[in-house]
Formats: structure tokens, C-alpha cells, sequence
């Protein structure tokens, strides 16, 4: 890829810059920097009503050479101002006479651990790439957003350890103006965390959030895991032992996490009793 190509993201996600969808898309974009010329971004939900913001999007689009496209799953699908701006652009492209077919990529993330409820969106995505006149290059599936909650992507360790290799995997392809190979797709795929702890901590993040008096038990269980992961951890790294290392980094993640948020609570609702 030479440096006079142009990328896009749009981001899909009613959070905009504070969203997981954000978080994956500037990932994967960022590795093309200084293999294309600019990097325009555009938040879908602040312009999908407004008709003269839809055309300068078009236009745009069509001096684009890649369209990435990342979006949170509602209901197995798209959500609805997804659907209805490339609705738009289809409409807009179809009145012009000249017009290019730039790559297209979909990112969908999930709430759940797994991914495999994403695939109707994905295969949405491509007929919508389609009818657009766009160049299909494929759609990432990624479960387990909500352990990323808009945090940027960094480091190759952690929750979003696999987004991160599948990303950089891809970015390569696209340099190259190459197709991006499956592997990319599959690491991006992989579980971070299993199911049965994602699971618990789920079911015990909705409970603290409903009951003000579970505060307590979410502060102490982060405490207690950032205590057992600790030791976990460095363990795993002295003894080179990758899974020991992801365990112990998990329990910090998720132990951190429960910490914070349960101060963050109890402050909030402090603050919400002396109004």
C-alpha cells in the first residue's frame, strides 16, 4: 500500500469516542499510519439525520481506499442508525456516475465471551458492502467487548491481547494490498476469558448495581483477586508458563476492575444521597 491512500471509520456506537467500537476501530487503523495519507473518522450517531452530513459522508467515501466499519451487536444485528446511514449512502452512491469500490471492513463486538451470535451481522455487513459498491475484505468478530468497556488497546497481554494480534495480523494484509487471511478473523475470535468467569462477574456486576449493599463484597473480591493474582502473575512470568500468566493477569484485570468500580459506586451514590 502506498502513502496516498485514504482510510475511514465509522463508528457505530451510541458511546462515540468512549466506546468499545471506538477502541477496536483506532486500533486497527492506527497500523496503517504511515501506510496511508489520512485517517478520517466519523461517528454514526451523530449524523444519520442529517441529510447534508450524509452527503459530505458520500463524498467522502468516494475518495476513500478503506472503510472500516465498527459497531456494537444489538439483537444479532446491526444497530438500527447503522442500518439506516448505509441505507443512505447506498442511495447517494447509486446517483453518481463515477464512483470506487474502496475495501470494507466490519468490526462487531458483543457483551458475551463468546462470539458466535455476531455472524448474522457480519453476513449483513457483507451485503451491505455489496449493494454499496464497496470491496467485501471481511468482518471481525469479537466477544468479550465489555472487558475492554473503551479502553484503548495497547498491549498484547490481557483481555484484549487476541484483538490485538488479529489486528496487527491484518493490518500487514492491507499494507501489502493483500486479502486478509482467516487467521486474522480466527485470533480475533478467540476467548480471553472463559465463559463460566466471565459469567460469575457478570452476574455479580448486575447485582452490585442493583443492590447498593453488595458494594462491600465487589470491593473485597477485588482485593482478594488482585492478592491471588499477584503472585499468580509473576509465577506465570518466572516459569514461562503462558497459562499460569493468563490466569493471574485475568484475575488483576477483573480484580482491579471490581475495585474501582465499587468505590466509583459507592461515591455515586453517596453523591446521589446528599441531594
Amino acid at each position: 500500500m502506498n502513502g496516498n491512500k485514504k482510510a475511514l471509520l465509522l463508528v457505530g456506537s451510541p458511546k462515540s469516542e468512549k466506546s468499545t467500537s471506538a477502541s477496536l476501530g483506532n486500533y486497527l487503523c492506527s497500523k496503517l499510519e504511515g501506510h496511508v495519507s489520512a485517517i478520517d473518522k466519523r461517528y454514526i450517531h451523530r449524523i444519520y439525520n442529517h441529510e447534508e452530513k450524509i452527503k459530505e459522508l458520500v463524498k467522502l467515501i468516494n475518495n476513500t481506499d478503506i472503510i472500516v466499519l465498527s459497531f456494537p451487536l444489538y439483537i444479532d444485528c446491526l444497530p438500527a442508525p447503522v442500518i439506516k446511514t448505509m441505507e443512505l449512502i447506498k442511495e447517494e452512491r447509486d446517483k453518481l456516475e463515477n464512483k470506487n469500490a474502496p475495501f470494507f471492513i466490519a468490526i462487531c463486538n458483543n457483551g458475551f465471551p463468546e462470539s458466535s451470535q455476531i455472524k448474522l451481522a457480519l453476513r449483513i455487513c457483507r451485503i451491505i458492502s455489496e449493494e454499496c459498491g464497496f470491496t467485501w475484505k471481511g468482518g471481525f468478530a469479537a466477544g468479550g467487548g465489555g472487558a475492554i468497556n473503551g479502553a484503548p488497546l495497547k498491549r498484547k497481554s490481557g483481555p484484549g491481547r487476541f484483538y490485538v494480534k488479529g489486528f496487527d495480523i491484518a493490518a500487514n494484509s492491507l499494507k501489502d494490498d493483500e486479502d486478509i487471511p482467516q487467521k486474522a478473523f480466527d485470533t480475533v475470535s478467540k476467548k480471553a476469558v472463559s465463559y463460566n468467569m466471565y459469567r460469575i462477574f457478570a452476574n455479580l456486576g448486575f447485582r452490585l448495581e442493583l443492590h447498593p449493599t453488595y458494594l462491600a463484597v465487589m470491593i473485597i473480591s477485588g482485593v482478594l483477586l488482585l492478592i491471588l493474582g499477584t503472585p499468580i502473575t509473576i509465577i506465570g512470568a518466572i516459569d514461562n508458563d503462558p497459562m499460569g500468566l493468563n490466569i493471574g493477569i485475568a484475575f488483576l484485570i477483573i480484580g482491579l476492575n471490581l475495585f474501582i468500580n465499587g468505590i466509583v459506586f459507592r461515591m455515586n451514590i453517596k453523591k446521589r444521597s446528599s441531594i
